[in-house]
């Protein structure tokens, strides 16, 4: 049993606290499933992936992972998701913000595939789209014929991303490609991933290269005396990695807490060779908005660290129905939280 699990406690359900708010809850219900069923149909087909079957938790009133990602996407219309969204403006945020983390260089950036310097594709380097996730091609010697990569940068250029499951954050995303330095000149880079909740990183990934797979990761809860490593795999097809824990880590612990606390939920990504440390992206949608394995859970630890009236939606006044959902949701949260200290 790993940490995470053993620290599961009583979940109370959330309830509405009276029977005009359980009128507004069934109505934002009912709007939700027709105005955006596709996104309904992708939660479903992809938690059939795991073998979820007859669950009863609903986005309007959520405790689980899966429902409160699917909430942020229907409700939490933070202004900032848009940028961090963006690979390009997240740099920018980063350093306007004061953060003492470097971003990895940005080599050139554009919205056209034919103004890429013929000189960068045959230098190692990283071409990536802004505004989508897993867009990306290695250059260097090894790279594809320079007509491929520019044919693969004006597709990056056509698609837009997030749609089919909601990730509004991305929609408005200004397309453009860029460049990115090459960091493996200090050694094999690694990832470093923080599920930040409310200030706290609950728990990490790190990832890595692997010989016969994509990419390897091990999986880490946060203990008494720091990362406690799991045999939880990151992803089903991703082997354990197997490596020491970078030094870098506890800096990066520190980082992610500092950057993670403006938000509800964020995780929090960094790039390492082991000894320097490069901020990676921010991202609002881990997995597109849905967590494997404990992502229906409502008990689980995850799950209840987060906080949704921390949320922009919950501390920012909205208009029309939103606003008596927003303070109708409200009241369950508060009443949920002191069922919970009561308990405790």
């Amino acid at each position: 049993m790993s940490r995470l699990e053993a620290l599961k406690v009583p979940c109370p359900p959330l309830r509405p606290q009276s029977p005009s708010d359980a009128r507004v809850f069934a109505a934002v219900e009912r709007w939700a499933r027709v105005v955006h069923r596709r996104m309904f149909h992708w939660l479903a087909d992809n938690e059939a992936l795991e073998g979820v079957e007859g669950r009863a938790q609903s986005p309007i009133l959520p405790l689980c992972l899966n429902d409160k990602y699917t909430w942020r996407k229907l409700f939490d219309r933070d202004p900032r998701f848009v940028a961090l969204s963006d690979k390009l403006a997240t740099k920018a945020w980063i350093e306007a913000e004061g953060f003492d983390i470097d971003n990895p260089r940005t080599l050139w950036a554009g919205r056209r595939a034919k103004d890429i310097p013929r000189d960068l594709l045959s230098r190692p380097g990283h071409l990536k789209a802004n505004n989508a996730s897993g867009r990306n091609i290695a250059l260097g010697p090894d790279a594809p014929p320079p007509d491929e990569i520019l044919a693969k940068a004006r597709g990056f250029l056509k698609k837009g991303y997030g749609r089919g499951a909601g990730q509004w954050g991305y929609y408005k995303v200004p397309r453009r490609i860029f460049i990115e330095e090459d960091l493996s000149f200090c050694g094999p880079a690694l990832d470093i991933k923080c599920y930040v909740y409310g200030g706290k990183v609950l728990w990490l990934a790190v990832l890595g290269p692997a010989p016969d797979a994509e990419r390897a990761g091990d999986v880490y809860t946060m203990g008494p005396n720091g990362p406690e490593l799991t045999k939880r795999q990151f992803k089903p097809q991703y082997p354990l990695l197997g490596y020491p824990l970078p030094s870098v880590t506890g800096r990066a612990l520190t980082l992610a807490a500092e950057i993670g606390g403006r938000f509800d939920h964020m995780r929090v990504d960094f790039l390492t060779d082991g000894e320097n440390l490069w901020m990676g992206e921010l991202t609002v949608y881990p997995r597109a908005g849905i967590q494997l394995g404990f992502g229906t859970d409502p008990a689980h630890p995850a799950a209840l660290a987060w906080d949704l009236r921390q949320s922009w939606f919950m501390q920012t006044p909205q208009r029309g129905w939103r606003e008596a959902y927003r303070r109708a949701l409200g009241r369950s949260l508060d009443a949920a939280t002191s069922a919970a200290e009561a308990h405790g």
